[in-house]
C-alpha cells in the first residue's frame, strides 16, 4: 500500500511514506522512518514511472525497494550508487533500484491509468450508499460537534457510512469520530462528502476517539489502526487542507490536492501537492469479508445442470420420464449417492483440499444419475466483492 498514489506528485514538505505516481516533478525528502505494526508491509515499495527532478533524501527507508519506468534514462547506476539527473542519492542503493524492463513483466509495473479508472468507480460505489442506521451525527454544539459510530449497523461488506456536508470541514471548530474500533475485522468507517462545489477548504482538526477511549495525533508511528475513509467523489476537482489537520485515508481520484498541514493516512487524488506541515503514512486497514468454510466430506449443489439434449429421443440412454431427480438444494454425502462404480473417484475428490480464497467462494457439485453413462461436474465460482483492494497493488 502506498502513502501517496498519484498521476502527478511535488513534494516540498516532509512526507513519512512512500509514493507511487506516474510523474515525479520535484521534491527533496520522502520515504517511511519509522516501523509500525500498522502498516499493510515490512518494507517501503515505490513506484515512479517518470522522474523530472528529485533531492538527495529521496527514498529515505532502511529496507525499500524503488521501480522506476523503463525510459527512466536519467537514472543511472554507478557501482551500489544511484544518480538521478548526475545527482547522487544519499539513501537508495543500486541493489534496490530496478526497471520496468528488467523484471520482464510484459507491462506496466502499476497501470497507474487503468488503477484510477477503479479508483473512481469504487468512490462513487460508496457515494451511492446512505447513512447508517444507528449513526449519531450531531453538529448542534458548533465547540462539541461529533459522529458516534458506536452503535452504526455495518452493510455486508462490513462498512459504515457517514454523510457530511462539506460546510462542516470547512469551519475551523473540530469534528470528533467516536466509537472507533480498532479490532481487525471492525467496520470500515466511510464517511462521505456531501453537497461539495468542484473546489474546497478543509480547515478543520478531525478527532478519532477509540472504543476505550483512546485517541491519536499526527505522528509517524501509529499505536492503533485507520479505519477511516474521507471519500471526496469524482466531482471534486480541487481540495486544499490549509489548517488543522486531517487523521484518515482520502480519495479523490479526479482532484488535486494540496497539503499545508499535517495528514495521516493515505492520500489518493489526480495530483498530490505536500507543501507544508507533514504527511504521515498510516495505511486504511479494512477487514475481510468471512468466508463461509466447506466441511471436508460434503459439496454444496450448484443450481440443476441443464437439460440433456439427448433426453426422450428415440435410442437415448435418458429418456427421463419415470425417474425421480434428487433436489439440488439439498446437501448430499458423495458415498451415498454414486455407484459402487465411480466410488474410488470420488474419494480421491473428497481427498482434495478445496481453496477458498478471499475473493471467491467454490461451489463443487455432482450428480450421479444410474442412465447416464458419463459423471457430469459442474464448477460454479461466486465473485464476492472486497474494499481491501482500494489502495493494495501487486507487488
Amino acid at each position: 500500500m502506498f502513502h501517496i498514489f498519484s498521476k502527478e506528485t511535488n513534494i516540498s514538505a516532509d512526507t513519512n511514506g512512500n509514493v507511487a505516481t506516474k510523474t515525479y516533478h520535484s521534491g527533496n525528502e520522502f520515504g517511511t522512518r519509522k516501523k509500525s505494526h500498522n502498516l499493510t508491509a515490512t518494507k517501503d515499495v515505490n513506484y515512479i514511472e517518470k522522474i523530472e527532478d528529485i533531492g538527495a533524501n529521496a527514498f529515505r527507508a532502511q529496507d525499500q525497494t524503488v521501480v522506476v519506468g523503463k525510459d527512466s534514462d536519467n537514472v543511472q547506476k554507478q557501482g551500489n550508487q544511484v544518480f538521478v539527473n548526475g545527482k547522487r542519492l544519499d539513501h537508495l542503493h543500486a541493489k534496490d533500484l530496478r526497471k520496468e524492463d528488467e523484471i520482464h513483466l510484459g507491462h506496466k509495473y502499476i497501470d497507474i491509468d487503468r488503477e484510477f479508472k477503479k479508483l473512481e468507480l469504487n468512490s462513487n460505489s460508496f457515494a451511492r450508499n446512505k447513512q447508517s442506521e444507528g449513526m449519531q451525527v450531531n453538529f448542534n454544539d458548533m465547540n462539541n460537534r461529533y459522529i458516534d459510530v458506536s452503535n452504526a449497523k455495518k452493510d455486508e461488506f462490513n462498512n459504515i457510512y457517514v454523510d457530511l456536508d462539506a460546510q462542516y470541514l470547512m469551519a475551523p471548530q473540530p469534528i470528533t469520530i467516536k466509537g472507533i474500533s480498532e479490532e481487525k475485522e471492525a467496520p470500515t468507517i466511510i464517511v462521505n462528502i456531501r453537497n461539495s462545489n468542484a473546489e474546497l477548504t478543509a480547515g478543520t482538526q478531525t478527532r478519532l476517539i477509540y472504543h476505550d477511549n483512546g485517541t491519536l495525533s499526527p505522528s509517524e508511528s501509529h499505536p492503533r489502526r485507520n479505519k477511516v475513509l474521507w471519500n471526496f467523489g469524482k466531482e471534486l476537482k480541487k481540495l486544499d487542507v490549509s489548517s488543522g489537520y486531517m487523521m484518515g485515508s482520502i480519495l479523490a481520484p479526479n482532484a488535486v490536492v494540496t497539503l499545508n498541514v499535517n495528514v495521516d493516512g493515505n492520500i489518493v487524488a489526480e495530483v498530490v501537492n505536500v507543501k507544508g506541515g507533514e504527511s504521515h503514512r498510516w495505511d486504511l486497514q479494512p477487514s475481510k469479508p468471512k468466508v463461509p468454510k466447506l466441511p471436508d466430506n460434503e459439496f454444496i449443489v450448484p443450481p440443476p445442470l441443464p437439460e440433456d439434449p439427448n433426453k426422450d429421443k428415440p435410442g437415448s440412454d435418458n429418456p427421463g420420464k419415470d425417474e425421480e431427480k434428487p433436489k439440488s438444494e439439498d446437501p448430499i454425502r458423495i458415498k451415498k449417492n454414486l455407484s459402487r462404480k465411480f466410488q474410488i473417484r470420488a474419494r480421491k475428490l473428497q481427498s482434495r483440499r478445496i481453496q477458498v480464497k478471499k475473493s471467491q467462494l467454490l461451489l463443487l457439485g455432482m450428480r450421479n444419475n444410474q442412465r447416464w453413462k458419463l459423471l457430469k461436474l459442474k464448477i460454479q465460482f461466486l465473485q464476492i466483492q472486497v474494499i481491501n483492494h482500494l489502495f493494495q497493488m501487486n507487488q
